[in-house]
């Protein structure tokens, strides 16, 4: 033939001008469908170098391989995932793995994962153990806990715990109630003990910011006030001016401290005539 051979052709020769008439390659060829040849300097994507000079195909999944059978896959085409273990592509990884979609590949979950949707992130625990969150923990009976190691005693005011001491407390003993996540045994002040907690055990909760005592939650069942305000019908009314009456023959007769001593605050109009000493806590 006259005219050069391509590149990837051999010093036997060509019959023609492209790498599918070459007598020989100089690298590596494949074969299309219809049989015909062609030289290439490297095996193509979805090949690998068999024998000689002989690029064969991949199983259909494989992106790379270093043989024909479906596991035997180095890499995988998109939507489809390496199994390492079994150097095979699948579609949907097994238990015990997760789908890396950056790097294309099964990698596997926390070793008391059953399945997972991320190393640290477990949906479903191997037996024996409970998912605590997003993590697997032994399973331990009521008022223990799992410490890493073993399972151990919640403290004694915990009816069931997530960890050591009285502000692990998940719920509390009989005679106790949750306090911003301790256990304790009466409400403190601008706390109210709630009745209707949804797992059954009683807990306090914090007043409305305008009492500063209460019995329920919001602005309307105040049961004392900070100094200054005057208490009306359960609200604190913010801005109000709270002072004892000045008369002279009142203030020299404790008029105040009398009616106060006699549980009279709660008359509307004593209450208002002796604010300041009917909402003085004392």
């Amino acid at each position: 033939m006259e005219g050069p051979c391509d590149a990837e052709c051999s010093e036997v020769g060509c019959d023609g001008p492209g790498p599918d008439h070459c007598n020989d390659c100089l690298h590596y060829y494949y074969k299309l469908k219809n049989n015909t040849r062609i030289c290439v300097s490297s095996c193509p994507p979805g090949h690998y170098h068999a024998d000689k000079k002989r690029c064969r195909k991949c199983a259909p999944n494989c992106e790379s391989c270093f043989g024909s059978h479906g596991d035997q896959c180095l890499s995988c085409k998109y939507g489809y995932f390496l199994n390492e273990e079994t150097s095979s592509c699948v579609a949907q990884c097994p238990d015990g793995s997760y789908q890396d979609t950056k790097k294309n590949i099964c990698e596997k979950c926390s070793e008391n994962c059953k399945t997972c949707t991320g190393l640290h992130n477990c949906t479903e625990c191997k037996g024996g153990l409970s998912l605590q969150g997003s993590r697997c923990s032994v399973t331990c009976e009521d008022g223990q806990f799992f410490n890493g190691h073993d399972c151990q005693p919640c403290h004694r005011f915990c009816a069931a715990c997530a960890g050591a001491g009285a502000d692990g407390c998940i719920n509390c003993t009989e005679g106790y109630v949750m306090e911003e996540g301790r256990c304790v045994q009466s409400c403190s002040v601008s706390y109210y003990l709630d009745h209707n907690s949804d797992n059954g055990y009683k807990s306090c909760k914090r007043c409305d910011n305008s009492c500063l005592t209460c019995s329920g939650p919001g602005f309307k069942n105040c049961s004392s006030c900070p100094s200054g305000y005057l208490l009306d019908l359960g609200m604190c009314q913010m801005g109000a001016i709270c002072k004892d009456a000045t008369e002279e023959s009142w203030a020299e007769g404790g008029f105040c401290m009398l009616v106060k001593k006699n549980n009279l605050c709660q008359r509307k109009v004593l209450q208002q005539l002796c604010c300041k000493t009917c909402t003085f806590q004392g």
